[in-house]
């Protein structure tokens, strides 16, 4: 066979452009793709489903999926028009190139780039993802989609090649006993009135998405896609940005519109309470229980969607119960020896990025990939100063009918002023300051001309101080030490005054590579 030699490999640095965003048609079948990897349940089963899925995403005539996952061993699983002379030679080359690290998050090789390979790193498993086309090179934005299916392989991967994962016995999969499956079709109908009354208000929808901005479109464009799907689903976003009202829109926009929408504040339960709102409990399991026990949060959104809002403030040892609820797909009440099947949809929130706090130990890392299946984050309202005008009319419109009052729109020196300042609040202080202002209104006003108290403006307001996140900083420290060796690792790990596994792990974690 022919040598296969390199066409293209993009540089993974800071400085890069940011890939292109891929279009609807792409972006749903990267999501059908990803909901196919998340029905997997064994290591073996992950690969064929990754392999079968490579096809239709990338236009392939053949893939190639290879794991290398210290508990489990290697697993390969190959798809499409390939004879297996060849498929043990792609598979050679997968593992040549494993070692290379993550200096390229893709690779076009062959003849013309009709080979397309992007590599994945979960912890100590790895692995990578290989397209094949006969005639038609690809492009760099196949190369980008390819690369975020391989870093959900990756993810599910580590989820489902977890110790515990690896070791637990198959109960509910493969034969539990027949009382132990308890169908929520047949929840009583105390649970299932309580299900349906926590919120008397009207949920949010798609249209309660207001902004004119780009940020905007993007955040309802990316909101539509994820209402059509089932897959887990976190939003992060400063605090009063409306991720509520985002999960609330793309539950009532998807197929689960007509089942419970169950939305839980992780950071206001007192944390002895919260195993037994989230699982329930049994008749007499702690006192004070109630005689004829209850069901948690996950069992009142059966059928429905979960929210779980503030998710980074969960302590760790309910995470890891938590992570096994997702899992298994089922509950196991308190004071319960039989776990209850659910069907919710998962959405959770953060007001800080859940990526760093797993980074630096106060989330688990597993749990994170099992939520961030689908993920939006939500801009500051001061990125997008497009969005106060609309914003602002639409609040003025919804308190001026709940008042009684003629308020429909907002005069030019008001508008001016709100636009002015960055709201550090940002949704959430705007709607309450126009709420205020239409109460100190002239009664018969249909224009609100003139703001009773000015917002601060941009330029007045109190500066945070220049301080930069940690890894960032060390980032550029390993950078520099690099550079400065001209690639000597050896050098560079002195300079730096740290061992050379240490330098190899900073370097993968930051995606640096000796030039």
């Amino acid at each position: 066979m022919a040598s296969i030699g390199l066409v293209h490999r993009p540089a993974w640095s800071a400085s890069r452009s940011s890939p292109r965003r891929p279009t609807r048609k792409r972006a749903e079948a990267l999501l059908g793709g990803i909901e196919a990897l998340q029905r997997a349940t064994k290591l073996g089963e992950l690969t064929e489903r990754a392999a079968s899925e490579t096809l239709p995403l990338t236009g392939a005539v053949a893939a190639v999926v290879y794991l290398e996952v210290p508990e489990a061993g290697p697993h390969l699983a190959v798809s499409g028009s390939i004879d297996r002379p060849t498929a043990d030679a792609r598979a050679a080359l997968i593992r040549e190139l494993l070692p290379m690290g993550p200096s390229a998050p893709y690779l076009l090789l062959g003849n013309g780039g009709t080979l397309l390979v992007a590599r994945f790193c979960a912890g100590a498993l790895r692995g990578a993802v290989l397209a094949e086309r006969q005639g038609a090179a690809f492009e760099d934005p196949d190369g980008w989609v390819l690369t975020a299916f391989a870093g959900h392989l990756g993810a599910a991967a580590a989820v489902l090649s977890t110790p515990e994962r690896l070791g637990q016995s198959k109960r509910l999969r493969e034969g539990p006993p027949a009382d132990a499956a308890v169908s929520f079709g047949n929840r009583t109908s105390e649970d299932g009135r309580a299900a349906r009354s926590m919120r008397a208000d009207p949920l949010f929808s798609l249209a309660d998405v207001i902004g004119s901005s780009a940020a905007t479109a993007a955040v309802r464009e990316l909101a539509r896609i994820a209402a059509s799907s089932s897959s887990s689903l976190l939003i992060e976003g400063e605090s009063g940005v409306g991720k509520e009202v985002l999960a609330q829109a793309i539950h009532s926009g998807g197929p689960r519109r007509d089942r419970p929408f169950i939305a839980v504040h992780c950071a206001a339960i007192p944390r002895e309470l919260l195993e037994s709102e989230f699982f329930g409990y049994e008749a007499g399991a702690f006192t004070g229980a109630s005689p004829r026990g209850r069901g948690g949060k996950f069992e009142l959104a059966d059928g429905g969607t979960l929210l779980l809002d503030d998710i980074v403030e969960l302590p760790l040892e309910l995470q890891a119960k938590l992570l096994r609820a997702l899992q298994d797909r089922a509950v196991t009440r308190l004071g319960a020896g039989r776990p209850r099947p659910v069907n919710a949809r998962i959405v959770a929130t953060a007001n800080r990025s859940i990526r760093e706090a797993a980074d630096s130990g106060r989330f688990r890392p597993d749990l994170f990939y099992r939520l961030n299946v689908l993920q939006i984050v939500v801009p500051p309202l001061r990125e997008r100063p497009e969005d106060i005008g609309p914003l602002a009319e639409h609040f003025l419109r919804r308190y001026a009918a709940a008042q009684g009052r003629s308020l429909r729109t907002i005069g030019p020196r008001a508008l001016r002023s709100l636009e002015l300042s960055s709201w550090p609040g940002n949704v959430r202080e705007l709607e309450h300051w126009i709420e205020r202002e239409v109460h100190f209104a002239p009664a018969e006003a249909t224009c609100l001309e003139q703001l009773t108290r000015e917002p601060v403006p941009v330029e007045h307001q109190r500066q945070p101080p220049a301080t930069r996140p940690l890894r960032e900083v060390e980032r550029e420290v390993y950078a520099a030490a690099i550079a400065e060796a001209a690639g000597d690792l050896s050098r560079a790990a002195r300079e730096l005054g740290v061992s050379r596994g240490k330098l190899y792990r900073k370097l993968e974690m930051y995606g640096l590579s000796p030039r």
